[in-house]
């Protein structure tokens, strides 16, 4: 059974079902009401998305293809991005959202008419001037299971999709994108709007807009932060920057600053924003957990040594000493780093078959006696064929050896 549908946005928002205050304004057509929703007589300026040109593209699609009921009315699509995807020639906006139209009552707005939400993927073509043209969208079907959201939106976003799709439009992520989006339409029509209705006896706050898109500046991060699809903690984190950062701030409201990042508007808390560099941290000096052991060395590189069935990693600032090949008794002490990373701090050999170090850098070995059972010794040279320092190539001398060793 197919899931997945190819809609038209403009036929779905024009079949869009009346919610809300909308049939409190039927019930007063019929006298059953005394409520004015289109108290204002002014014309409301059309919605403008100060986001992404990705962004703006869906937002005017959903302004034009909405069948507006009042003539000084606004419709306001709220969205919440889960994800983008750029394709070269396309680009893919994945993500939740609701239409609504709004009337103004003084310093109130409120919904006269609901689309049902909608969940989905658009895929827009790019424009040679740097816009883009809605090409198509793919939406879930109402009242759709996560398998059906995970045909849209992928495996893994799937998951996220369907659960923010579950959320009421009155849930506390709802009303905080809603909040946002009119206090910064209010704010830069200058219409003064303090409240959104919910009903007849519940309203929010208008998010308190301290300055917009023309009012944008350069900002620093203060601490690492996460950049949230929405002004709260309960929005998605998809990216994130780093103390020291800066970052172009179009604007700021009930405490959260708005970027763009990756393609898509974010928002990060004010508390982790300044106007200036946040000065350098000194590194705090952490503690190293060292160990040791000793006993023969089992296998030795030049970059990796085992003793007594440790292993560490061999570095520049590993303090070499003696007699270093397998078999030889050493002593080893290593630093922690990270989970399963030992790095040797020192690794201190013995001076095995009786060796002495001669003034001009070289160890010398002494021979046996002749009355001794033998008059071999045995020196154990690695083989310059073999870089894997597995096995090492004994060789017999009959006589004194000498052996260059580099300090």
């Amino acid at each position: 059974m197919k899931t997945t549908k190819n809609v038209n946005i403009k036929s779905f928002l024009k079949s869009a079902t009346v919610t809300g205050l909308a049939a409190l304004t039927a019930l007063t057509s019929l006298g059953m009401g005394s409520m004015n929703v289109f108290a204002d007589d002014v014309k409301l300026p059309t919605y403008v998305f100060n986001g992404t040109n990705a962004e703006r593209a869906i937002s005017d699609y959903f302004v034009n293809g909405f069948t507006a009921m009042g003539e000084n009315t606004v419709v306001i699509p709220h969205m919440d991005i889960l994800d983008t995807k750029d394709n070269g020639s396309t680009f893919d906006v994945y993500g939740d959202f609701y239409v609504l139209e709004y009337d103004k009552q003084g310093n109130t707005f409120a919904a006269t008419q609901t689309a049902p939400e909608s969940a989905g993927r658009f895929t827009l073509a790019k424009n040679n001037d740097g816009t883009f043209t809605v090409a198509s969208y793919q939406s879930v079907p109402a009242n759709a299971d996560k398998d059906a959201f995970k045909e849209v939106f992928g495996k893994n976003l799937g998951e996220e999709a369907y659960d923010v799709y579950k959320e009421d439009l009155n849930s506390d992520l709802w009303n905080t994108i809603r909040a946002e989006d009119i206090g910064y339409y209010s704010y830069d029509n200058n219409l003064g709007l303090g409240k959104i209705e919910v009903d007849e006896n519940h309203s929010i706050d208008v998010a308190n807009v301290s300055f917009s898109a023309k009012s944008s500046r350069t900002m620093y991060v203060q601490e690492d932060a996460n950049v949230r699809s929405a002004g709260s903690k309960l929005a998605t984190a998809f990216d994130g920057l780093g103390r020291g950062e800066d970052i172009v701030v179009t604007g700021m409201a009930n405490g959260w600053g708005r970027v763009t990042m990756n393609g898509r508007t974010g928002y990060i808390s004010s508390s982790l924003l300044g106007d200036s560099k946040p000065a350098k941290q000194e590194k705090k000096k952490e503690d190293v957990e060292i160990s040791s052991t000793s006993g023969k060395i089992e296998y030795y590189d030049g970059d990796k040594v085992t003793v007594n069935g440790v292993t560490a990693y061999v570095t520049e600032d590993t303090n070499l000493e003696g007699y270093l090949v397998v078999g030889n008794t050493a002593d080893l002490k290593w630093k922690k780093v990270g989970n399963d990373r030992r790095e040797a701090l020192l690794l201190r050999a013995s001076w095995d078959y009786d060796e002495k170090k001669s003034d001009d850098g070289y160890v010398v070995v002494e021979i046996p006696d002749e009355d001794e059972e033998s008059d071999e010794v045995m020196v154990d040279i690695p083989d310059e064929d073999e870089n894997d320092g597995s096995a090492d190539q004994a060789e017999t001398y009959d006589e004194d050896v000498v052996v260059d060793i580099e300090d």
